[in-house]
Order: C-alpha cells, then structure tokens, then sequence
C-alpha cells in the first residue's frame, strides 16, 4: 500500500513536470484555469496582475473583463466603410477584440505585439486605417526599431494569403524540454491556486506591515488607493516615466516612426496613426515622490518632425484622471478609460 501511494504521488509530480515543460500544454492549462468554469482556478490575475504579484488583499478586486463592455457594444451601426487595423498592445488587445465598441469602424483586425506576425490583405474599395498602440513602458525601445513593425504586420495581394504566425521562430527542444519558464510553470502548477491565496495574503501583510516591503514589482501611490507596476517607476529603466531623455532620444524615436509611416503608407493603407497609451503614473501621478515625470508621450506626440498623425490619448485619459480611468490593481485602464479611449480613436475616424 505505501509502495503504492509513492508511487502515485510520484506519477503526479511526473505529469506536473511534464506539464510545466511544454508550452503547448501550459497554454491549455493556463486557458482552463483562468477561464470562469474552472474547478481549479487562480488567483493570479483575476484580481489584477499587480494584486497576483503582490497578495495585497486592501487591493483585492476583480478585474476587468471584456464581459463587463458586452453592455456598451454599438448596435445598429451604419456602414462607415473604415476597415480599421492594428499593431497592438494589451490595452486594445486584452479589452476590445472586436469592432463592437467603436462606431466609426465597420471591421476590426489586430496583430499583437511580441506575440504574432499577421499578413493581412486589404480591400482597395474601403478605406483602411492602421493604428500602432503601444503602452508607454515600451516605446523608448520600440520605436527606433523600425523592422520590429514590419514583422508583426504584412500586407499580401490576395485574401487567401492572409496568415498568422508566431512572431518569433520556435524552437522545438526550448519549448517542450528546456523551458526556460519551468520554475515559474511548476510553482503556477503546485502552488497557484484559491486555497493558498488566505497564506500568500498573510505573508503580503506581515512583510507590509511589520517589516514594510511589499513585492518587488509592485509600489504603491501616494495615497495608498492604487498599485502602479515597479517598471514604471523605477528611474533607472528605460520602461520609467521618470527616466532622464537623453539629447536627441525623441529625434530618434521620431526618425523611426517616420519610416513606419512611410512604409504603411505606401504599401497601401489610406491613413497610419500613433496611439500611446500612457503609464497610469504620467497621468494619475506626475510628480510622484522626488521623481518628475520626463514628459516622453507629449514631447514625443507633439514633436515638429513627426510625420505620423497622434490619437492623443493622453490628453483625453487628463481630463478623466479624477474619476477612475485605471484599475487599482492592474496595469491596464478601467471601465471609463476604455470609453474615454475608443471615443477619441472614434472622433478622429470620423474626421474624413
């Protein structure tokens, strides 16, 4: 009989195992245990992707979900014959995965950065709009990197080329045997789930409370009402709002979105456009403790020598920064910053 048990807790560390080397498999279980029906859910990111770093529990409130939208989506829209098209970040991707919330859009396609390379055709009868979205965090390495849009986003000839493709090549040996994510994967596999989250939040408040630290990803605002994510803080990282610009870096950035939109232009899209979706910091927090904001987004939008026409988001999400436009526990924005959001990339499509 004890033979018997140490065997079987030995098949299921074996499949854990194996579970946590295979990417393949991880997405299904990821997908599974993230979805509403599962039996074994986590806690990870259902309340926030910086409550899943730092156990919070002051922050401990559901995420936003494209379910909570369903309610805003446009009914009855007149055709615009705008197809509109999109490099984009988590900001568009993760909230509007379809055409529903805008009005002047009859067709909606995305490609999303670091994930996938899409070849897209475009029909010459409409007109064919292309957004490049970017979260702030990523622009200052981003932009100078001109061959790095050109992989995400294609154009081809006929219909029956469109593809879609992994944005970078895979290698069969990293991906099924040598994942360099196996720690992460065998702790999400052990330990991610509902019943540890009580302990994970006692541990969070005693680190807070007794020796003041809280996960190294995480900081928390001058009013304690909002979690901002480390990366856009911290001064030293080109991710910060609060990084010095060197001399010349926004020509640069610039230099390089001018050659993007040269490109696009010409290879047969109508109209490109900038869209720079702010840290929640440069909006809710500008001045934040001894740091000064460096001003990157409305230096970068309102730069002379920038050929590239900006839906300045920025500007909209200021006017809203006293309701709540962010999610308190999340890096990513809130029911009214949506709103606020595909209305200003709708007020300027509806501008023929």
């Amino acid at each position: 009989m004890k033979r018997a048990v140490l065997m079987l807790i030995g098949a299921i560390f074996f499949g854990i195992f194996i579970i946590s080397i295979n990417t393949d498999l991880m997405k299904e279980v990821t997908t599974y245990r993230y979805s509403p029906a599962s039996k074994f859910p986590s806690d990870k990111y259902r309340f926030g992707d910086l409550y899943g770093f730092s156990y919070l529990h002051p922050y401990k409130v559901r995420a936003l979900s494209t379910e909570d939208l369903r309610s805003y989506y446009i009914k009855n829209r007149p055709q615009t014959g705008t197809e509109l098209y999109g490099i984009v970040d988590s900001y568009l991707w993760s909230f509007v995965p379809n055409d529903s919330l805008f009005r002047q859009v009859d067709a909606y396609r995305a490609t999303r950065w670091d994930y996938m390379a899409k070849q897209f055709y475009l029909n010459p009868a409409k007109r064919n709009v292309l957004i490049l979205e970017m979260v702030e965090r990523r622009v200052r390495y981003t932009t100078p990197d001109t061959a790095m849009f050109y992989k995400h986003l294609g154009l081809v000839d006929s219909p029956t080329k469109e593809s879609v493709s992994d944005i970078y090549a895979t290698n069969w040996w990293k991906e099924h045997v040598f994942n360099p994510n196996i720690e992460q994967n065998i702790e999400f596999n052990l330990f991610d789930y509902t019943v540890f989250t009580p302990f994970k939040e006692a541990k969070a408040w005693l680190n807070h409370r007794v020796f003041n630290r809280i996960s190294q990803d995480v900081v928390l605002s001058k009013t304690r009402q909002q979690l901002y994510y480390k990366q856009t803080i911290d001064s030293t990282k080109n991710s910060s709002s609060f990084m010095h610009l060197r001399a010349g870096e926004v020509d640069t950035m610039v230099a390089g979105l001018n050659q993007v939109y040269t490109h696009y232009r010409k290879a047969g899209f109508n109209e490109v456009y900038l869209v720079i979706m702010p840290n929640p910091v440069s909006v809710l927090e500008p001045h934040f403790n001894q740091y000064k904001y460096n001003d990157l987004v409305p230096r970068l939008q309102k730069n002379p020598g920038l050929k590239m026409p900006v839906i300045d988001i920025y500007s909209k999400l200021l006017r809203f920064r006293r309701e709540r436009i962010y999610q308190i526990s999340d890096t990513h924005w809130d029911k009214i910053g949506i709103l606020a959001g595909i209305a200003q990339i709708d007020s300027v499509l509806a501008i023929r």
